[in-house]
């Protein structure tokens, strides 16, 4: 682990989540980028190694049996 502090699955998914709902809202605006443009920068966002590994983290924890800690 890195010297940062590492970001919990669920917090890092939800800001995933609401930079891709700023990406879509800025594509449907007057003035838009092209769709190009927004596939890119969607891209960006939700392939991210971080993404990827948080929503394999959080698919992992919801598929186990819940346990008392949980």
């Amino acid at each position: 682990m890195s010297a940062m502090r590492q970001i919990r699955p669920e917090k890092q998914l939800l800001l995933a989540i609401q930079s891709a709902q700023n990406i879509l809202a800025r594509h449907v605006e007057p003035g838009c980028p092209n769709e190009k443009v927004t596939i890119d920068a969607l891209l960006a966002v939700l392939d991210d190694q971080e993404v990827v590994e948080a929503v394999q983290d959080l698919d992992r924890k919801l598929a186990r049996p819940p346990s008392d800690a949980d």
